[in-house]
């Protein structure tokens, strides 16, 4: 009797050539292939992450270490040191995300373009689809083609779907009400972030490209994160949804060292006020990657930068709606 494993062997052959398809992609284009730690002294800093957290010992040298939420910020080092166009496939941990979509470790394409910007982003995202969808296996068992092109969709758009105008400076009164419209409960003390996330979630997302994948841009300014701030006042960012699920989050990268920390010291606030995590006070903050600054100090060109979920696309393309359809091992929780 063979050993049973979560997907089938034919889904093991597909992801193989899944991801040989994505690297010829990007070495067709010039990329240059990288690879970054997986044990670092920052994991990311957003305040609704959750990282793993260890400890290297040698000897009676102690230190905290965490395992990479994303590879951003060494991939930035990476064009603060002259690197033009990067990419890298790499395994990525997240703390307390598990469901048919989630597992705690998962796979990540990650990318980026120095002297350039989102725009350029946007068409390497299409590009990349097209050319998945055109030279994938879609015999039996195969891949579900989409037809047309890529929609393009800004988030006010979005929520003219549920009669309501999101500009940039919507309030979260403003955005309250229309919860309170929606039906959709929220806390006294929630933020314009938590009720517009709630909205979003319950009345939005589950709709968003389910036949063609959709790209949605321009984001709220609180919802900033590394991004820059377009001339119209919204988030130049944008995310990839396909069959309903978030797949891929794109900025137009901030550079200006001081904004930097500035955000970062923001969220260590947050995360102080919205950590789920049970160690103590002194672990709800996490370190910031004062290398990372120094990176920023000595400059990077105005460059454009995605994240990519491959577990996710992969399970998209094949119309798979559980993430064990796809990995031969995961952690099995009562989702």
């Amino acid at each position: 009797m063979a050993y049973s494993i979560s997907c089938s062997l034919q889904r093991l052959k597909q992801w193989d050539e899944f991801l040989t398809a994505i690297r010829s992609f990007f070495k067709a284009d010039g990329f240059m292939e990288v690879n970054t730690p997986t044990l670092v002294v920052s994991p990311g800093l957003e305040p609704f992450i959750e990282p793993f957290k260890t400890k290297l010992t040698i000897g009676r040298f102690e230190q905290i270490t965490y395992l990479p939420t994303s590879p951003e910020f060494h991939l930035k080092k990476l064009l603060a040191a002259g690197c033009e166009k990067i990419f890298e496939i790499c395994p990525c941990f997240r703390n307390g995300e598990v469901g048919p979509a989630h597992q705690p470790e998962f796979m990540m394409l990650e990318w980026y373009r120095a002297h350039s910007n989102i725009q350029d982003i946007r068409k390497d995202v299409l590009k990349l689809l097209e050319n998945l969808n055109s030279n994938l296996d879609s015999k039996e068992g195969g891949i579900l083609p989409y037809l047309g092109t890529p929609e393009i969709k800004t988030m006010s758009q979005l929520f003219e779907n549920i009669e309501f105008q999101l500009t940039p400076t919507t309030s979260r009164n403003q955005m309250a009400d229309l919860a309170t419209r929606l039906g959709i409960n929220f806390e006294s003390e929630d933020s314009f972030d938590d009720i517009f996330f709630r909205v979003f979630l319950e009345k939005i997302e589950p709709y968003l490209g389910l036949d063609n994948p959709l790209i949605v841009a321009n984001f709220p300014p609180s919802q900033s994160a590394l991004a820059n701030i377009n001339d119209e006042g919204w988030t130049d960012r944008f995310e990839v949804f396909w069959r309903g699920v978030e797949i891929a989050n794109a900025y137009d990268e901030l550079t200006d060292p001081n904004e930097y920390r500035r955000r970062f010291q923001s969220w260590q606030k947050q995360r102080l006020k919205n950590s789920t995590n049970l160690e103590g006070d002194d672990s709800r903050t996490l370190p910031i990657d004062e290398d990372l600054l120094k990176a920023l100090e000595s400059g990077i060109p105005h460059s454009g930068g995605i994240a990519l979920g491959l577990d996710r696309l992969f399970m998209a393309f094949y119309g798979e709606k559980d993430i064990a359809n796809i990995r031969p091992f995961i952690l099995r929780y009562p989702y």
